[in-house]
């Protein structure tokens, strides 16, 4: 018995499990569950993806950013509450998509003794006040989203009012993806440039529930979200994108329009005969020549053209075997 007990002891010491549990994860701890990206960092370890990439990212279709992810391995990365019979998706401004890098936060009911270790941890991590809502909104850097699974509380679960929303905008000149509720829609609505999706709105202030991690892994609905990844966010729904990929998802995303642009306009000009969703005699060298001469040359690429030209020459579209 003794010896078990021993065992288990130096088992969960070489885990973790019994040091401290953080309030906000440590870089190195970022650092090794984002270890598939090989750029740039923040202090914090998050993945520094570009600005550049994010603003192309806001041209990339929901469809394909959804199947270059499953195609990667990565099922669950989309949400939009559709399935459930209450509170789906509300969206500030429907009509203007969202791209920036996830601070995630991870809020549970309240419980005293939780409350208590995670307040006496905060200040071991010299935090500059008491864990709050505010907390995650005090790391943000502009190009941020703050990502927060309250648990789709509604009544005294709003996680911001328009003070909290406007310090998420000067401080991210982003928005917000919350599986939880807000207060003061209309003073956030007032707030130019920002943008949120959310559960529900409440006039009730937050109450009766607690953060008890910052830049850890989270849920949100079906998706899983990590500290660092992607998020696209429309009004069709939200997907959130390990940092890693997101350059091959754009490009990819890119040239699938540009194409969908090329068949478009090549069914409305009748050069080539088109029937049951498909050219006929499938997409052959002459077509794709046609197809790469027109987009290389097309004067309002969302892409440089040599890393246009690069992608094509790395993924032929004819199937040689036809």
């Amino acid at each position: 018995m003794k010896f078990k007990l021993l065992f288990l002891i130096l088992i969960f010491s070489a885990t973790g499990l019994l040091s401290g549990q953080s309030v906000t994860w440590p870089a190195d701890n970022i650092i090794a569950l984002t270890a598939d990206w090989e750029g740039e960092r923040f202090p914090d370890g998050r993945p520094k993806i570009s600005d550049n990439l994010l603003e192309r990212l806001k041209g990339v279709s929901m469809e394909e950013a959804w199947a270059t992810l499953r195609k990667n391995g990565y099922m669950n990365q989309f949400e939009n509450f559709s399935g459930v019979s209450e509170n789906s998706w509300e969206i500030l401004h429907p009509d203007q998509p969202m791209t920036g890098r996830a601070v995630t936060a991870q809020y549970t009911p309240a419980r005293p003794d939780l409350e208590n270790y995670v307040q006496a941890q905060g200040k071991k991590e010299k935090n500059p006040s008491k864990i709050s809502n505010y907390s995650p909104i005090s790391v943000l850097v502009e190009g941020d989203i703050y990502v927060a699974d309250g648990y789709g509380k509604m009544e005294e679960g709003t996680l911001i009012g328009d003070n909290l929303g406007n310090a998420i905008w000067n401080a991210s000149k982003r928005g917000f993806v919350f599986n939880g509720s807000i207060r003061d829609v209309e003073g956030n609505l007032e707030i130019e440039g920002m943008n949120g999706w959310f559960r529900g709105s409440d006039p009730s202030a937050i109450k009766n529930m607690m953060l008890s991690a910052i830049n850890g892994p989270i849920r949100i609905g079906r998706a899983t979200i990590l500290p660092g990844d992607a998020v696209l966010a429309k009004k069709t729904g939200v997907v959130f994108i390990p940092s890693h990929l997101v350059a091959q998802l754009v490009i990819s995303g890119e040239v699938t329009a540009l194409q969908d642009e090329f068949t478009h306009m090549r069914i409305n000009d009748g050069t080539y005969e088109y029937k049951d969703e498909r050219f006929v005699g499938g997409w052959s060298e002459i077509i794709d020549k046609d197809f790469v001469n027109w987009a290389i040359n097309k004067s309002d690429l969302p892409m440089p053209k040599s890393e246009l030209k690069e992608y094509l020459d790395a993924h032929p579209r004819v199937n040689k075997g036809n």
